[in-house]
């Protein structure tokens, strides 16, 4: 849930994110040099020793670079990261080194100090996580109250519905259905704060059976009907009613969240498509939509980042997601593939081992 860019202002030294190879951010005390700064935008050595460094052994220990710097592999909020651009003393050894400490006398650290740095740093953000957890909780009980009041709007304006069109309550008067529809994306937004105050409920045992495509459907159901546009569209392989072993009170924020991804982040009018597959002895769901073409980091979309501070939102929607995902044993992915005229196919993709 934090991002490499919170870690980075927390960070005194330059600093690299492992898992998304981009130029070095500043350190608050000492800045990227430019011979670092240099190196790392006019060399590839200096990007694939940097690769190799992330899938290499070395955590927690000082490495001299190609260039005669040094760098401090470490993990901070459950990323890879490293400390670079600095001189230890005592000093690693080597021709580079000493000519690169006398034209670089301000990037200087004592070699202990490095692993106190990432220490700290990582007690200070333990910290904030705790700050952040205990104000949701605080909130979550707080809209306790509110949760039951729109629950009962929700059961009135489904009764009203349903006494007026009982064979098709959706199809009764627009304003009424409006309403209960909107309780019920409001009853999902709560679901989405109770698992972020209390992310223990991803370690609830699957013990529901539940039908796939109806969950999907029914929640497909509840956005459709928010569509002005009316551009979603939900397919299923003909004849097939998967059955998944899961747990009923998280589950329903997969499909909750991917579809109001999409529609949040998805180019205006351009349709938004959900699928119900059979993979074998596996479900596969998928939500694809377009958008603008963007450097979208694959991963990191699950880890409470925002993409787009113009989009209301607070970025946790993905990485509860992702929560849920593991605790049914399965793993969501993003899947991006620029198109023409600046437009890229987006595409979340997850699939489900069926008991049927």
């Amino acid at each position: 849930m934090i991002s490499f860019e919170n870690i980075a202002k927390l960070s005194p030294l330059p600093i690299i994110d492992l898992d998304n190879m981009a130029m070095p951010n500043d350190g608050i005390v000492i800045s990227l040099n430019e011979t670092c700064r240099r190196y790392f935008k006019n060399n590839n050595k200096c990007k694939e020793f940097y690769q190799n460094i992330a899938h290499s052994d070395v955590m927690g220990k000082i490495v001299q670079c190609p260039a005669g710097f040094s760098c401090f592999k470490t993990s901070l909020a459950n990323r890879r990261v490293a400390f670079i651009g600095f001189i230890p003393y005592p000093r690693m050894g080597g021709a580079r080194e000493r000519e690169l400490a006398k034209k670089h006398s301000d990037v200087k650290i004592q070699a202990d100090y490095v692993a106190k740095i990432a220490s700290n740093i990582m007690r200070t953000i333990e910290d904030f996580v705790k700050i952040e957890f205990d104000i949701l909780k605080r909130n979550s009980s707080a809209l306790h109250e509110i949760r039951k009041l729109n629950r009962n709007i929700k059961q009135t304006a489904e009764r009203w519905c349903r006494e007026l069109k009982p064979t098709n309550p959706d199809a009764a008067d627009i304003r009424l259905v409006k309403i209960w529809k909107t309780s019920e994306i409001m009853s999902h937004q709560f679901d989405v704060i109770e698992l972020l105050a209390n992310r223990d409920l991803t370690q609830l045992p699957l013990n529901s059976t539940i039908e796939l495509y109806k969950l999907i459907d029914k929640c497909f159901r509840i956005y459709a009907s928010a569509d002005v546009d009316d551009r979603m569209n939900l397919h299923c392989t003909p004849g097939y009613h998967p059955v998944i072993l899961a747990c009923d009170k998280t589950l329903p924020i997969i499909p909750t969240v991917l579809i109001e991804n999409a529609l949040k982040y998805s180019i205006p009018d351009r349709a938004i498509r959900v699928d119900v597959m059979q993979d074998n002895s596996y479900c596969l769901v998928s939500v694809t939509n377009k958008c603008y073409n963007k450097n979208l980091p694959d991963k990191t979309v699950f880890e409470g980042v925002r993409f787009s501070p113009n989009i209301e939102g607070s970025g946790y929607g993905l990485f509860l997601a992702s929560l849920v995902a593991k605790q049914h044993n399965a793993t969501i992915e993003l899947k991006t593939r620029p198109g023409n005229s600046g437009i890229a196919n987006c595409e979340f993709i997850i699939k489900f081992k069926t008991t049927n």
